[in-house]
């Protein structure tokens, strides 16, 4: 028997013995990391949108968000969509990449829109940590800054 036909033999052994389990979490925890993400890009629609009143498939009840301004709950996380909005016409945001640990995400953001006041390109890049109990996000930590000289 090569090398290779024991390794090969004892990982199967290894699948029978313990019933696929040690796949099966592999599996799901690359299910929940693919949850995860699509929860935050239906998020980021949201924001694009502005349709708050599908926040509820997205934010956990207990939701608590982290930012520079002091923490906010729902009710705040409504105001600065709306604020968002009103001050960034025709916003797109782009996720650029994300990283999954478990029950947290990280993804790095490009808003791009124009100023509400001066009609002038605005772009902005973030960082956001999100955390999530049964598919919603229930905790965040959102960084942006905003570009100078956006063309």
């Amino acid at each position: 028997m090569t090398s290779q036909t024991f390794r090969t033999a004892i990982t199967l052994g290894l699948v029978l013995v313990l019933g696929g389990s040690a796949f099966a979490h592999a599996d799901s925890r690359s299910d929940v990391a693919a949850r995860n993400r699509a929860t935050f890009a239906l998020a980021v629609t949201i924001w694009e949108s502005g349709d708050v009143a599908r926040l509820a498939d997205v934010i956990g009840d207990h939701y608590v968000g982290h930012t520079a301004a002091g923490d906010r709950d729902l009710a705040g996380l409504r105001a600065r969509i709306a604020a968002f909005r009103a001050g960034l016409l025709e916003p797109h945001l782009t996720i650029i990449d994300q990283l999954s640990d478990g029950d947290r995400l990280a993804t790095r953001l490009r808003a791009e829109g124009r100023d509400a006041a001066t009609g002038a390109p605005v772009i902005m890049v973030g960082l956001n940590i999100s955390r999530f109990e049964q598919g919603r996000i229930v905790e965040e930590w959102p960084v942006w800054e905003r570009m100078p000289n956006a063309r």
